[in-house]
C-alpha cells in the first residue's frame, strides 16, 4: 500500500541530523505504483506479495522508539525504510544500488507502496536506520512477527531441523604484517581522539613520530623477497607495537574506554602471531583456534564446516518448521561449535511458544552433551552419533557397553567387569573399563599398539544418551525421520540465493541483522505461497 504522510506523532535523534516520527497512511491513489503497474507482475513475486501483505507484519508504530519525542526533521517512514532492507536482502544489493532501483524499478516501487514518481532518498540512511534498530533491539520484530503468524496459520510444528551454513566475512584476511600495522594504525587514532577531547595527552608521550603510521601509507616499500629485510621490518613493527602499548599503561589514556578496545586488540595480535627468539628477534608462529583474521572485523575467525570446507567469518545458524518457514536464527564467528548458539535459540523459541519436541539434525550436533542439555528442556534430538576418526586401531564405536549389566565387550568377543572410577577432561566422575586378555588375543594388532599391554574403554558422563541414540538409529523409522532435516538445507539454499553466503557488514551484530532480514524475506514469501512450492520467489 501507498505511504501517506500523517500528523506528526513522535520524534527521532541518535544518528547525525534528529528526526521526527511520521507515520505512512494505508490509502491508495491514481499515481500510486500498485494502481498503476500492480497488474505488470506475477502475483506470486515477492515484489508483489510485500507490496500486498508487508502491512500485516510492518507497522510504522512499532518502530517510534527510534525516534525522539521532542524535535527533529520529518523521517521516512520507518515501515518504508525496513522493506527498503527487506528488498536489498531479497536482492543482494549495495545501499547505493538499493536506492537506485527505487527510483527507476517499479517493481521496487510496488512492494514499498509508493507512487510512480517517488524519487527514493539518500543512501546513508539505511546504514542510520540499521544502526538504530540495533541500538533499539528492533532488528528482529517483523521477523518475530511472521514466526508468531506462521505459529497461528499452524506452520510451526513440534519438528524444527536445525543447522548451520557458512557466512564468508566481508573484511579481506590480513597477513601478520599488516594485522600489526593496521593495530598500530588503530590504536593511534583513538588515542588522537582523546587527546583532542581531553585538550591534552595527560601523561601520553609517542614512542616514535605519529606520522610514521598514517593510515592508507600501506605496507612498507621493502623488497618482500628478501627474507632479511622481511625480518628487519618485522622487527621493527614488534618494537613499535610493544612500545605503544608500555606508552599506553604508564599514562591515563589506559583509562580511555576509546582507548582500551583498540589497545587489547593490539595486545591479542601480538601474543597470537609473534614470539621471541633467544637473539631477540621477532618470529611468527601460527595462530590458534581463536585468531584474529582482519583487524577490520575482529569477530570473524576462521572455522569449518566440514574437515575440507574452510570459512572465513561467521556461521549462520538456523531453526526451520516442516513448512519452511524460519524459525530462529544465531550467528557465531566461524570456529564456533554448531552447537554453541542452540541452547539461546531454544529459549528463544520457548519465549514465543514455538519450542519444538523433536530438532532432527546432522552428527554434528549428535554428542553426547548436547543430547542431555537438549533433554533437559523438553527437546529430543534426531541425529547419528558422530563417528570416530579414521584410524587403524578398533574404535570405541567397536564395542559394545552395556550400562545395565556394567559390562564391556571388545571385538574379539571378550567380556570385562573390571572398571575403576576416574574423571574425564572435564572433572566430571566416569567409569574405565580394562580388559585382561589383550597380550594373546589375536586382534592385538587391531586394537593397541605395542607399547601398550591391554586396552582401557572410558565411557562418557553422558554414555546412556550415546546408547539410547544408537538404539534409536537401529530402529526402522530413524531414516524417514532423518529425511526430515533436508527441509532446512533447502531453506539455507534459498537463504544463499538471497545473498547470505557473504556478510555485506564487518562485525558479528551487524551480519545477524543481515541474516534475520534474509529469513524475514523468506518467512513473508512462504506465509502466502502455498506450501507445495518449492524454489525461490
Amino acid at each position: 500500500m501507498p505511504f501517506v504522510e500523517a500528523p506528526l506523532v513522535a520524534r527521532t535523534k541518535g544518528f547525525g541530523v534528529s528526526r521526527v516520527f511520521k507515520a505512512a497512511q494505508r490509502q491508495l491513489t491514481f499515481e500510486d505504483a500498485q494502481v498503476q503497474c500492480g497488474g505488470l507482475m506475477d502475483k506470486d513475486s515477492f515484489f508483489a506479495l510485500l507490496g500486498e501483505h508487508g502491512h500485516k507484519w510492518i507497522v510504522d508504530e512499532d518502530y517510534s522508539a527510534l525516534y525522539d519525542p521532542h524535535f527533529g526533521r520529518c523521517c521516512v517512514p520507518p515501515s518504508l525504510l525496513v522493506r527498503a532492507l527487506l528488498l536489498q536482502n531479497y536482492r543482494g544489493c549495495s545501499d547505493r544500488e538499493l536506492v537506485e532501483r527505487i527510483r527507476f524499478d517499479l517493481r521496487y516501487k510496488v512492494a514499498l507502496g509508493v507512487k510512480v514518481d517517488y524519487p527514493g532518498f539518500d543512501p546513508s540512511l539505511l546504514s542510520i536506520f540499521r544502526a538504530r534498530l540495533i541500538l533499539h533491539r528492533k532488528d528482529s520484530l517483523a521477523f518475530e512477527k511472521t514466526v508468531d503468524a506462521a505459529r497461528q496459520a499452524g506452520l510451526v510444528g513440534d519438528v524444527q531441523p536445525i543447522d548451520s551454513m557458512p557466512i564468508f566475512g566481508a573484511a579481506a584476511l590480513q597477513d601478520t604484517y599488516t594485522l600489526i600495522r593496521t593495530g598500530i594504525e588503530k590504536l593511534l587514532v583513538s588515542i588522537k581522539k582523546q587527546r583532542d577531547e581531553w585538550k591534552g595527552s595527560r601523561g601520553f608521550k609517542y614512542p616514535f613520530t605519529a606520522k610514521k603510521y598514517e593510515k592508507g601509507k600501506g605496507k612498507a616499500d621493502i623488497d618482500w623477497n628478501d627474507k632479511a629485510q622481511r625480518q628487519l621490518h618485522l622487527n621493527e613493527l614488534v618494537e613499535d607495537a610493544s612500545s605503544l602499548i608500555e606508552a599506553v599503561e604508564a599514562s591515563k589514556m589506559i583509562h580511555s574506554k576509546r582507548v582500551q578496545g583498540p589497545l587489547e586488540l593490539l595486545r591479542k595480535i601480538l601474543s597470537q602471531d609473534i614470539e621471541q627468539s633467544p637473539e631477540g628477534d621477532a618470529h611468527i608462529t601460527r595462530g590458534g583456534k581463536d585468531r584474529i583474521i582482519s583487524t577490520n572485523d575482529p569477530e570473524s575467525r576462521h572455522g569449518h564446516k566440514t574437515s575440507c570446507d574452510l570459512i572465513k567469518g561467521y556461521k549462520g545458524n538456523f531453526t526451520v518448521s516442516e513448512h519452511e518457514i524460519v524459525t530462529s536464527v544465531a550467528v557465531t564467528p566461524a570456529n564456533a561449535a554448531d552447537t554453541a548458539p542452540v541452547e539461546s535459540m531454544m529459549e528463544d523459541l520457548k519465549s514465543r511458544g514455538c519450542l519444538p519436541k523433536k530438532l532432527p539434525a546432522d552428527c554434528a550436533y549428535g554428542g553426547a552433551d548436547f543430547r542431555a542439555l537438549m533433554e533437559a528442556k523438553g527437546v529430543e534430538v534426531v541425529a547419528k552419533v558422530p563417528k570416530p576418526p579414521n584410524s587403524e586401531r578398533f574404535p570405541k564405536a567397536d564395542f559394545l557397553i552395556n550400562l545395565g549389566a556394567r559390562t564391556v565387550t571388545c571385538p574379539a568377543g571378550e567380556t570385562t567387569y573390571t572398571f575403576r572410577e576416574t574423571k574425564d577432561a572435564q572433572g566430571r566422575e566416569t567409569k574405565t573399563f580394562r580388559f585382561t586378555g589383550c597380550p594373546s588375543c589375536a586382534l592385538r594388532d587391531k586394537c593397541i599398539p605395542n607399547s601398550e599391554r591391554t586396552r582401557s574403554i572410558q565411557l562418557h558422563y553422558n554414555e546412556s544418551y550415546l546408547q539410547k541414540a544408537k538404539q534409536k538409529a537401529a530402529e526402522p523409522g530413524f531414516r524417514d525421520e532423518m529425511k526430515g532435516r533436508l527441509v532446512v538445507e533447502r531453506v539455507q539454499g534459498r537463504l544463499q540465493s538471497y545473498g547470505l553466503s557473504a556478510s555485506r557488514y564487518f562485525g558479528l551484530r551487524k551480519t545477524l541483522l543481515q541474516a534475520v532480514f534474509t529469513a524475514t524475506a523468506n518467512n513473508i514469501w512462504k506465509l502466502i505461497i502455498p506450501t507445495n512450492l518449492r524454489g525461490s520467489p
